[in-house]
């Protein structure tokens, strides 16, 4: 038979354990918030971007992201400017400028229309994997620079599926 002090001190040693396991998947959920949270932001300001260059070249889309910051080729700025094309959840580095349709964490659908031509609620860009965001969804910048969540990307497969003639890609890990 134990004794009352080694029984209280089991008791203490199990809770504690308890409050360990809760602190951890606390602390887990605040990172993935942040993470989703500066997705989100990178993703707006990446819109703003989009939305100051078609201004400039009378409504056309930028043939790709880096042209949004006024980069041709491989020149450009290194560090902090390439980080915008990363979601902070994914954990990938950034490579060189002229591969950024490569390495960057979203998928950017350049339509063939003009700003003004595409309609408001039009994705324009997304996560490019489901993984960023532990499976559970991504997040999805409109041609009006707003950006929602996607839960299970259940709005992008519902998109695709109302308009096939756009060959609409899915993110990675998103099944059909």
């Amino acid at each position: 038979m134990l004794s009352s002090k080694m029984r209280k001190a089991m008791v203490a040693a199990a809770v504690c354990a308890v409050l360990a396991i809760v602190g951890v998947q606390v602390v887990r959920l605040q990172v993935e918030r942040r993470h989703r949270t500066g997705c989100m932001c990178r993703l707006g300001n990446i819109g703003r971007g989009i939305i100051m260059y078609s201004l400039d070249v009378k409504g056309s889309f930028p043939p790709n992201i880096p042209c949004v910051w006024g980069i041709e080729g491989s020149t450009g700025p290194s560090g902090l400017y390439r980080t915008f094309l990363l979601c902070p959840g994914s954990g990938t580095s950034p490579g060189e400028w002229a591969d950024a349709d490569q390495w960057m964490d979203y998928i950017y659908i350049r339509w063939p229309t003009t700003w003004e031509q595409t309609p408001s609620n039009y994705p324009v860009m997304y996560d490019r994997r489901m993984s960023h965001h532990r499976g559970k969804g991504i997040h999805v910048l409109q041609r009006d620079a707003g950006v929602f969540w996607d839960e299970g990307a259940e709005w992008l497969r519902r998109f695709k599926a109302e308009h096939p003639e756009y060959k609409i890609t899915l993110p990675e890990g998103c099944e059909l």
